[in-house]
């Protein structure tokens, strides 16, 4: 079991036996040691030089969705260091909100912190997607925590933002969400109407495990 605490250099946290990773404020300076050092960016030009940062980013939150908290960790914290390097912040915000997921799972202020960093990252750069994950996840932070006003405020502002980006995925998985917690403020016909727009969306994208 994996315990977060804040001390005044940051968050700190352990998983068994010889296992600790730290996070300071910027980026977290050990987050599963395993994965090793982030690559280097060196022979990567113009946009391309985003690329591996990316890859980082997609890698660890397929280790995350599989369970794989540990590896997630490792993946998602190379990829953040990377793309602060490169200057990529849409990446930077995207991994602070894949590391904010795995927090969700133990500690819901050490997710909301990340998640509210991923939004100052971002904020004036003209930046959609990286708002959006940290949006989603906030949410569900929200949500986990009983705020179900504002779990309504934040995903309905994340539909908004995955409609203007074109991600027919997300505003399906978001309303599907919302759709449980209108539920929950006892808006049954609001959450009727948003459970069939995400299986309508589901059913037309062939996705088969939203279906459910």
């Amino acid at each position: 079991m994996r315990t977060w605490r804040r001390g005044s250099t940051g968050w700190s946290t352990t998983a068994g036996p010889g296992t600790r990773w730290r996070w300071r404020p910027g980026w977290p300076s050990s987050c599963g040691s395993a994965a090793g050092s982030p690559p280097a960016a060196a022979g990567w030009t113009g946009p391309w030089r985003r690329r591996p940062a990316a890859a980082l980013y997609e890698h660890g939150l397929l280790a995350f969705w599989q369970g794989a908290d540990d590896d997630a960790c490792s993946l998602l914290g190379q990829s953040l260091h990377l793309a602060r390097r490169l200057g990529d912040h849409t990446t930077i915000a995207l991994a602070l909100c894949g590391l904010a997921r795995v927090a969700l799972r133990e500690d819901l202020d050490w997710a909301q912190a990340l998640c509210e960093e991923a939004l100052a990252v971002v904020a004036g750069t003209g930046d959609r997607r990286g708002r959006a994950s940290a949006l989603h996840v906030l949410g569900v932070t929200a949500q986990m925590r009983g705020d179900l006003p504002r779990a309504r405020e934040l995903m309905t502002a994340r539909i908004e933002a995955a409609r203007k980006l074109g991600d027919e995925a997300a505003v399906g998985s978001e309303s599907a969400n919302l759709s449980m917690v209108e539920r929950q403020l006892g808006d049954l016909n609001r959450a009727d109407r948003l459970a069939r727009e995400a299986l309508r969306i589901a059913t037309r994208r062939g996705d088969q495990w939203m279906i459910p």
